[in-house]
């Protein structure tokens, strides 16, 4: 017996949510450059609205409050674009060594160029952790699994460290740059770039097996 055909799909439908899809990302956009330009607190929903071109109401059809947005905003470029440096820096390296280098110096170092975006992402995610919500768990958790990830892979490898666990290693890991990242935001002077070695140092000896000839 002949299966029915699937009902087609509704030209109509595919159109309008290109065009919610398309919406969304302007906003975002938007949502990112003034980030870029200064403190989250001062931008307000009219100038978003204004600059993305969409009135207030479809704003809030997608972003219910400016905490959503820049939750939105925080997800796309710390967990998002986090996830797509760890599989960079897996694929581009063949050590441990290597991946956790190049890894975290995506995750850091990179992203501190933009000191104003970076600010306010970062404290955004130290509010959020403070709070205990779910959404901060979630961040929390996306970020350690995976640096437990790298060094799950490392152990394949055989040059991690088998006195301790991937998650312990990711949870120092993951600690020890937050709280590099919380000092950064609280104090102008704070030398980021020669703590992140330090802790980069720190990890490597610790974590890395070194496999020298005898």
């Amino acid at each position: 017996m002949p299966m029915p055909a699937s009902p087609a799909a509704n030209p109509a439908d595919s159109r309008r949510e290109r065009r919610k899809q398309e919406i969304r990302g302007r906003i975002l956009q938007v949502a990112t450059g003034l980030l870029s330009e200064k403190p989250f607190e001062s931008i307000t929903i009219e100038e978003l609205c204004e600059k993305a071109d969409v009135a207030r109401k479809t704003f809030y059809n997608h972003f219910p409050s400016k905490q959503d947005l820049i939750e939105s905003v925080s997800r796309e470029l710390l967990v998002t674009a986090s996830e797509r440096n760890l599989a960079m820096s897996l694929r581009l390296h063949s050590t441990t060594r290597q991946r956790l280098d190049d890894f975290i110096t995506r995750q850091v170092v990179s992203r501190a160029g933009n000191d104003i975006l970076e600010h306010n992402l970062v404290r955004h995610a130290m509010l959020d952790l403070s709070s205990h919500s779910q959404n901060s768990r979630d961040t929390l958790e996306s970020n350690i699994a995976l640096y437990e990830r790298l060094f799950d892979e490392g152990k394949k490898l055989g040059d991690v460290n088998p006195g301790y666990s991937s998650r312990f290693l990711a949870e120092m890991t993951a600690g020890a740059i937050n709280t590099a990242a919380t000092y950064w935001i609280q104090y102008p002077d704070y030398p980021l770039k020669q703590r992140i070695r330090e802790i980069k140092s720190f990890i490597r000896d610790v974590a890395i097996v070194n496999h020298t000839a005898t």
